[in-house]
This record gives structure tokens, sequence and C-alpha cells, in this order.
């Protein structure tokens, strides 16, 4: 915990000390006694107002929501206190990648507070919030208190999305409860029903045997999908645009709810049709980076893979 003055705070010390020298300069050393013991009593009254108001606070970090470069992160944060303390006026800030950013601020501060407030934006990659820091100025604004609290949390900054392209409109659609026609399917295993789910699907003798409706869940074996293979080995303006363009592909087959395979020189990653979560690929694309010229050529996709390098990014036909 930390305590320094604000420039309010300095201006009245330096009028403290010509009052203390007035004192014992003049002959009007009553008054002057007076207006000395009365500043002495009001900056102590605000060191230890400062001090008692900072010290029993704390946070955590609950979540940080990835966000393309440059937009802001959703977080959500956590205030702490010793009952029955309370803070009051107090601005929540975070160390990220070498910067103290502010993210909000809380007029009175309760045990198990949560916020809800934006990171802002940051350069593409992997960052850190490696500490919060609680800072008030309560209460005359003559100090400013600081508890610091040491986390680790991620943030991912991935690519932002290339604009959508009408002429692909058509390949969302669909609920994306059933696969596109064509797709094969087999059976992956058997589990109890769930809201929403066909009646085609139901396994009649494993319900009979169970007494509960059982139903198939089934794995999808091919039909319409993405197949990506991202060749790094151009300038890094080019593979901005090709990280963009691959970012909005990995949007749309997440949003369609199709099977998409990408492939790099170090990477060879999924997104499952059935349970499209894309978190892993967007923070394989928010680090990714250009590779020179000799480098080793990225794996070779299937018959229908389309390359996606510089400003090119093509829909293959089949995963």
């Amino acid at each position: 915990m930390r305590l320094w003055p604000t420039s309010l705070g300095a201006k009245g010390a330096l009028f403290f000390a010509a009052v203390a020298l007035l004192l014992f300069a003049t002959p009007y050393s009553n008054l002057f006694f007076l207006l000395t013991s009365f500043l002495a009593v009001l900056g102590g009254i605000g060191v230890i107002g400062a001090w008692r108001n900072i010290r029993a606070l704390g946070a955590t970090v609950v979540t940080v929501e990835p966000a393309a470069a440059g937009d802001a992160h959703a977080a959500t944060i956590r205030i702490t206190t010793k009952k029955p303390h309370r803070g009051f006026a107090v601005s929540v800030l975070a160390d990220v990648a070498d910067a103290t950013i502010s993210i909000a601020e809380v007029p009175l501060a309760t045990d198990g507070m949560v916020l809800h407030a934006e990171l802002e934006g940051l350069a593409r990659g992997i960052h850190r919030v490696t500490a919060l820091r609680l800072r008030s100025r309560y209460p005359f604004g003559i100090l400013v208190a600081e508890r610091k609290v040491v986390v680790d949390v991620e943030v991912i900054a991935y690519p932002k999305p290339a604009p959508a392209d009408p002429a692909h409109s058509h390949d969302r659609d669909g609920d994306g409860m059933t696969p596109p026609n064509g797709d094969e399917e087999s059976l992956a295993g058997l589990r109890e029903w769930r809201s929403g789910d066909s009646l085609r699907h139901v396994h009649w003798k494993a319900t009979a045997r169970a007494g509960t409706p059982i139903v198939k869940e089934l794995e999808r074996l091919g039909g319409d999908g993405i197949d990506l293979v991202l060749d790094r080995r151009v300038s890094s303006d080019e593979l901005e645009h090709a990280l963009a363009a691959t970012t909005r592909q990995v949007f749309d087959a997440s949003e369609s709810r199709r099977g998409l395979r990408l492939r790099s020189q170090d990477a060879d990653m999924t997104l499952d049709a059935d349970r499209p979560h894309a978190a892993p690929l967007l923070r394989w694309l928010a680090q990714a980076n250009a590779l020179p010229r000799d480098a080793s050529p990225p794996p070779i996709g299937s018959l229908h893979a389309r390359a996606v390098t510089g400003h090119s990014a093509r829909r293959a036909d089949h995963v």
C-alpha cells in the first residue's frame, strides 16, 4: 500500500510550512498557533482517512473476454473488503502490457461487488493483466492511497475480422440444428434426453431399458465445411490481411455450425461443427507471426483446400 500527495496536498504542505514559520516570526503567535493546529489536525485526518479507506480493499479478475485488436474487452471484476468496511471514491486500474489503464470508477465499494468494466483496445497478441490497482483520494483529495493486488489473467486480442462477403451469405443459411444435405453421420454415443432433441434421434431400446428417454449422439463425418491452409512466408502487412480473412472464416463457420480445419507452418487446428468453440483458433491467430521466405511450407491440405496468403482467402468445398 502506498500514499503520496496530490498537487493540492503539495500546495497544502507548503502553506502549512509558511504558517508554521509565521508562528515564530510574527507577534501574532496566538492566531498562527490556532491556524497551525487546525492545519495539522486536518492533515492528520486526511492521512489516516486515506489509509483506512483503502487498506481493507481487494479485487480479483473474474473474466476478460477476447476481442478484436483495437476493440474494448469486456471485463468482470469482483471487489472484496473486510466487513463491515466500505471504500469511497475508488478507481480501479489494471497493469496491462507495461501500461496502467483505468477501467472503472466506484463511488462506494462493498464486499462482493461485481463490476462490469471495459479494458481499452489492445494490439493484436496475447497480453496479460499482471496487477489491479485500487486508488482513492478520499477524504480531502490531498493524498492518493493505492493498494496493488497481483493477478495473472490472459487477454486475447485476435485479428480484426475482414468484412463479411455478401456473396457467401448463402453459405450460412439454415438454423444450425441439422447438418447440410448429404452429410454422413456416425453414432458417437448415447446420452439422456435434452430439451430441443429430435424424436428421430431417440434410441428406443436404450430408452426401454433405462426407463428414461435416451438419444443418440451423432458425429458428422463429412459434408460442407472449410479447409484452410495459411502460408505465413509473407510480409507483415500481407500476413495481417490473411489473418483478418482467416478470422472472418472462423467466425462464419462458428455461427453457421460448419466444420473448419486450419493448417499452417506450426498448426493443425479444427473447429467442430457440432461444438463450434472458436477460442483456441482465435488464440493462435492472435499470436501468429510472419516467417522468412526460406521457412518450411505449410502442411499440404486436401484436394479441396484453399490457400490463405496475402489478400486472398477462399472457401473450400469439403473438409
